[in-house]
């Protein structure tokens, strides 16, 4: 902009011009009127020959264009040929640095627009909705909590977890590792890490901690920005680690993730490397040591145990776009944009995990039944590396079909499972090459009712034969947006039991199985009216040779069916600044020994919600109790890594775990949480509750947490 443009859009009412030969310094006092804001602006201009050329230069601030406040400082310094204009430049920056600070507005006057999605096992783009400033239930972040209403752990953060709703557990037919399952909520996968596209670099902070708990930490970084319009690149990184509150409980988990998009004419390219790592001390459990009938202490069970987890995985992906350009006009401007056909994505992955079980003092340990190869010390291996290719032809939005897209894919994956120690097996080395088909197709019909079917089978390597069925109708109702939808979904998997439940070595535990295949028919009901706050799913499960881990810690599989019905209602109510969240799970398996289950599973939330200071600072004040009824727990075996069921039925629940939580947002930027959990601990008597079979829960704990987003 020109500097006479610039003084005809501000409101100038004075003005100073210093002249010295080519050099000009001046002041201009600006005044807006319809903000009654006065601001001053300082500038240096320099004119002269370059390259025989005029040339023109200016450096200052600039605060004001039109009727809008930018809230940052634009200093240009272009090309100015002698030292000594730069240096005196830079001078008059920093003397007017002051003055432009405390001119600056609240508002920002340049939207951050950024855009985050994923890539699906199906390699389809979803969009994500992400708001990096919403204070509901701030203080759950990196917490299972946030994926459940109810869930069980070993006590300390980052520890093996599974929840106790059924049908959130995850999916172990879609698992190639069954040793991650515990830590699933907690691992970055292809199918869940986030690309994005920005206008402008964006950075976000997260850090908490608590106090009491010993050395409890929580670090969460993000940074992404756009090289061009064209080329993103993002690093995520998640950091959670604690000592716990008893002996041989601590936790450290490292995530990395780091992504890079370039979409450009009918190329997308995506490339993401992704890092996981989690080092447990194994305790067993605890039990209490007493001195006169009187409970002096938890002591574990075992001391000189660890587990390290290792996942890396790296990944390409590249899709093309067959279909014709098309130009519209857009603010008198013609755009040509690409309405594809058909979408052709390939995708080239390197997977290697592995995990180790160490204990280098076994001898004082009485959890372990058999040593199958050294009775002083175990180091218990197990590793897989696998190689993978994917295609899938999909249609576009210009296909011609409009109401009918169709997705088909292949995947080739060859994999190896093998030990670091020989003296495990010596032949435990195991080669597989597998190959998967898959058919997705949806169908927009009458009333906007939607159909949508799914279907993949794998032919050759260990699960070969292994398909699942999946079919829904959904039908959104009310215009009113967004949206309220009711759907049914049907699923049918029939697979072989996990790799590692058909075969395992190790110093403890040694079987070789041979299951028939494992099959699983489920249908689900919901309703969602968000306008209401009201979410029901209504779930079936039909189970038929289910495999588990039995009270020896050893698969078995069972003859009986197993039946599993479960409601779950999502009801919220808003009173002016009273808001009134629930959720509650009813559930029944007709056979607790195999699938035990709490009958009531719920979770009560109630806050106020307000704005302490106008446009400044709001904040969310209550209180969540989270309650389950008694049933038959789950123990966990670390030398296995896996839940199973105890020889004696431990039974808990009953309890409530009460917290309360302070929410805060200061602007847009700043996000603070201040939370006593478990904050009825101790108050019935000596009772230390349990969610797992001789693990404790966390007793009363202050946690304090900030997040803080830049956008530069």
């Amino acid at each position: 902009m020109g500097l006479c443009s610039f003084v005809r859009k501000c409101y100038c009412y004075h003005a100073v011009f210093l002249r010295a030969q080519r050099y000009d310094f001046f002041v201009f006092f600006l005044r807006n009127k319809k903000k009654n804001i006065k601001l001053c602006l300082f500038g240096f201009l320099y004119s002269g020959l370059r390259d025989g050329k005029k040339c023109f230069a200016y450096t200052g601030t600039i605060f004001c264009f039109r009727d809008k406040i930018s809230d940052k400082i634009y200093t240009f310094a272009n090309r100015i040929k002698k030292t000594c204009v730069k240096r005196l430049s830079f001078l008059l920056i920093l003397l007017f640095l002051g003055a432009a600070a405390w001119a600056q507005p609240e508002k920002d006057s340049l939207r951050n627009i950024l855009r985050v999605w994923k890539l699906d096992e199906g390699l389809k783009k979803s969009d994500v909705s992400y708001n990096d400033s919403l204070l509901d239930r701030f203080d759950c972040m990196l917490s299972p909590e946030i994926h459940s209403i109810s869930y069980s752990d070993l006590g300390n953060i980052a520890s093996a977890n599974i929840s106790d709703l059924f049908f959130h557990r995850p999916d172990a037919y879609t698992s190639d590792f069954s040793f991650n399952l515990p830590y699933t909520l907690f691992l970055k996968r292809p199918e869940n890490i986030h690309f994005y596209n920005t206008r402008r670099p964006y950075t976000s902070l997260m850090h908490s901690t608590a106090r009491k708990i010993r050395n409890m930490q929580t670090i969460s970084v993000l940074h992404t920005q756009n090289i061009n319009p064209y080329f993103n690149f993002g690093v995520k990184y998640d950091f959670i680690g604690s000592k716990g509150q008893y002996i041989s409980q601590h936790t450290k988990l490292n995530s990395v993730s780091a992504t890079a998009n370039l979409k450009k004419g009918r190329h997308e390219a995506y490339f993401a490397f992704i890092f996981n790592r989690v080092r447990t001390a194994n305790s067993g459990g605890f039990y209490n040591d007493t001195l006169d009938d009187q409970v002096i202490a938890k002591s574990p069970y075992m001391e000189e145990s660890e587990t390290n987890l290792m996942n890396r995985d790296l990944v390409y992906t590249h899709i093309y776009k067959f279909g014709k350009f098309r130009h519209k006009t857009y603010l008198d401007t013609f755009v040509r944009y690409l309405r594809p056909t058909f979408l052709l994505t390939q995708s080239l992955s390197r997977s290697s995990k592995y995990r180790v079980y160490t204990d280098d003092d076994q001898k004082k340990q009485t959890l372990y039944q058999t040593h199958n190869f050294i009775d002083s010390k175990s180091y218990d291996s197990i590793a897989y590396s696998a190689w993978s290719y994917r295609a899938h032809l999909a249609t576009g939005e210009g296909f011609r079909f409009k109401k009918i897209s169709l997705n088909a894919g292949y995947q080739a994956k060859y994999f190896h499972i093998f030990n670091f120690k020989e003296y495990i097996f010596r032949t435990n080395k195991s080669h597989f090459f597998e190959n998967k088909f898959t058919l997705n197709t949806s169908i927009n019909l009458w009333r906007n009712l939607r159909l949508d079917f799914y279907g993949d089978f794998f032919a050759g390597g260990y699960r070969n034969g292994n398909f699942r069925l999946f079919g829904s109708a959904s039908l959104p109702f009310w215009k009113k947006k967004p949206q309220s939808e009711i759907s049914l979904q049907l699923k049918f998997t029939e697979n072989k039991p996990d790799y590692f439940i058909h075969s395992f070595y190790s110093n403890h535990y040694i079987w070789n199985n041979d299951f028939e295949n494992e099959k699983r028919l489920e249908a689900h009901l919901s309703l969602k009216i968000p306008e209401h706050f009201l979410r029901l799913n209504l779930s079936a499960a039909l189970l038929q040779k289910h495999t588990a881990y039995d009270i020896h810690v050893k698969p078995i599989q069972y003859k009986e069916d197993i039946f599993v019905l479960a409601a779950y209602l999502e009801k919220n109510f808003r009173f002016r600044i009273l808001n009134i969240d629930n959720a509650v799970c009813v559930q029944k398996s007709n056979y607790q020994d195999a699938v035990g289950l709490p009958l009531v599973a719920a979770r009560q939330s109630s806050y106020f919600k307000f704005q302490l200071i106008k446009n400044a600072l709001r904040m969310h004040v209550g209180y969540q109790v989270n309650y389950t009824t008694l049933y038959h727990a789950p123990g966990f075996d670390p030398a296995a890594g896996h839940f199973f069921h105890p020889p004696v039925l431990n039974r808990v629940g009953n309890y409530p775990y009460i917290s309360f939580f302070i929410n805060a947002k200061i602007k847009k930027n700043v996000l603070l949480f201040f939370k006593f959990t478990h904050l009825n601990s101790g108050m019935i008597s000596d009772y230390t509750p349990e969610k797992i079979t001789d693990y404790p829960s966390n007793i009363r704990l202050f946690r304090f947490g900030v997040k803080w987003n830049f956008r530069t």
